[in-house]
């Protein structure tokens, strides 16, 4: 593995799509506590540093990791995609609102509002 990419909050590998990346990268599969946790054991495991590449939420976690002493050593670069998003207050009222009541449509419509592709939509099935 030469590289590790991180999606963002709500998003998946296909943020990554379009991108030269290798044929052995690790996509980790989202950014929930539980996949982190083990994204960083097979960072760990690695015999040589790689590159990581994080998107949103992704790069801030990766942030998070150059400054930590027992992951730092297995990170040869950081590529920073997006890692601080500025929303404004109604937008992130109407998604709390959403979430609540209708969490799959509501989204569907952020991705549309936000990144404006169909193809960033992931299947809620």
């Amino acid at each position: 593995m030469q590289v590790m990419a991180l999606p963002g909050w709500a998003t998946t590998e296909h943020v990554f799509q379009g991108m030269a990346l290798p044929d052995d990268t690790y996509y980790v599969p989202n950014t929930t506590p539980d996949i982190l946790e083990n994204a960083k054991k097979i960072l760990k495991s690695t015999t040589h540093p790689i590159k990581l590449i994080g998107f949103s939420m992704g790069s801030m976690v990766i942030a998070q990791w150059i400054q930590d002493v027992a992951i730092a050593p297995y990170i040869k670069s950081a590529h920073l995609i997006a890692p601080f998003p500025h929303y404004s207050q109604a937008q992130i009222s109407q998604l709390n609102t959403g979430l609540i009541t209708d969490k799959n449509h509501c989204l569907d419509g952020f991705y549309q509002q936000g990144f404006g592709h169909d193809h960033l939509v992931p299947d809620h099935n």
